[in-house]
């Protein structure tokens, strides 16, 4: 307030004392400071969020990139052995992920396999790589006969 107060002051020498236009002049004066304060702090903060965003950019590049049979491996050690594969065939301008694995014994192949898609399926629309179909082949640890499913994209529900 005191910096309206002196303002006011001001305009009132120069305009004349009760003057209504000092006052409005004062009044303008003491808006469009407090105007400009705001737009800086506006300012300040999108700079401060365009920085944040750089930096998170930076540090997404630079982590290394993790092979989706790496993943998978670490998320379903409990059901298959290693190694796991994941490799992609070109049939024309279509893209297959093909998975190779070996379950645990006593594992539910056809769930496991249906997982094993989803979670590639996942991560292939993370990498913005959409293939055209994903083929998961799990064997038995006891070299039984091997189950090849092809895993449907997953859509969303209406």
């Amino acid at each position: 307030m005191p910096l309206t107060r002196i303002l006011f002051e001001f305009l009132q020498e120069r305009v004349g004392a009760g003057s209504v236009g000092a006052r409005l002049a004062a009044e303008t004066l003491a808006v469009s400071k407090s105007l400009l304060v705001i737009g800086g702090l506006g300012m300040a903060a999108c700079c401060l969020l365009s920085g944040g965003m750089k930096k998170l950019i930076e540090h997404k590049l630079a982590r290394p990139a993790v092979s989706p049979a790496a993943l998978l491996e670490r998320k379903y050690d409990r059901h298959l052995l290693p190694p796991v594969t994941v490799h992609e065939e070109h049939d024309g301008a279509q893209l297959r992920l093909v998975v190779h694995a070996r379950t645990r014994p006593l594992q539910d192949k056809q769930r496991l396999a249906a997982e094993l898609g989803y979670e590639v399926w996942q991560q292939a629309a993370a990498a913005r790589e959409l293939p055209f179909s994903v083929q998961v082949t799990l064997r038995d640890a006891d070299g039984g006969a091997p189950l090849t499913t092809m895993v449907a994209r997953p859509t969303l529900p209406r």
